[in-house]
């Protein structure tokens, strides 16, 4: 095996394991978010509901890239990373933006905050962190698209890769079906008052 072969070989590990670890990750906190509504039983605002719609927004630039039909090469691989990366950059955009908004509303000091807090911060404070983290790990990703944009096509049918991108599916599922609820329930709250 050549230098420049040993080194494709890497890249190809280094981008698969970063984009199952990227999915995962984003996956974490909208489990949590699960967590706090069904256990806690804390009903989110409206702009968390729409926090969590940008990190799902922030997860599928990941499964664009994974997703690409065939194995993605030294031609097609930069162009399918750098817009699978630009959508999650786009989305964490504005999931900064609404979660600084959320957090100026509560801003003043006797103001306690939505919600309990976790370790001290609400979760739109966390997801300020969350976001501000998804933008500094897809800079750093598109710095280095080239090298780490080639996968090949049988990384990208591993057991793993299926299991990674089926669970992120199940998540944008019941966050619909939540969204869907809340939206009826609110619905049918307001015909109900004369």
């Amino acid at each position: 095996m050549t230098k420049d072969q040993a080194a494709i070989s890497s890249g190809r590990r280094w981008g698969q394991c970063l984009l199952l670890l990227f999915l995962w990750a984003v996956s974490v906190p909208l489990l949590g978010a699960f967590w706090v509504q069904f256990v806690w039983k804390e009903a989110p605002c409206p702009l968390c509901l729409l926090q969590r719609m940008c990190m799902i927004l922030a997860g599928m630039g990941v499964i664009w890239i994974l997703t690409a039909e065939g194995a993605i090469n030294r031609t097609a691989g930069p162009l399918r990373w750098s817009q699978g990366f630009a959508m999650t950059v786009l989305a964490a955009t504005l999931g900064l933006c609404i979660s600084l908004r959320q957090m100026l509303l509560h801003i003043a000091p006797d103001d306690p905050g939505f919600g309990s807090p976790i370790l001290g911060y609400h979760l739109y404070s966390w997801a300020f962190g969350i976001f501000v983290v998804i933008l500094l790990c897809s800079g750093i990703s598109l710095l280095m698209t080239q090298s780490l944009s080639q996968i090949d096509d049988a990384s990208k049918r591993s057991r793993l890769t299926r299991i990674s991108i089926w669970m992120f599916g199940l998540v944008i599922l019941a966050n619909a079906m939540v969204v869907g609820f809340n939206a009826a329930s609110e619905l049918l709250a307001a015909g109900a008052t004369p």
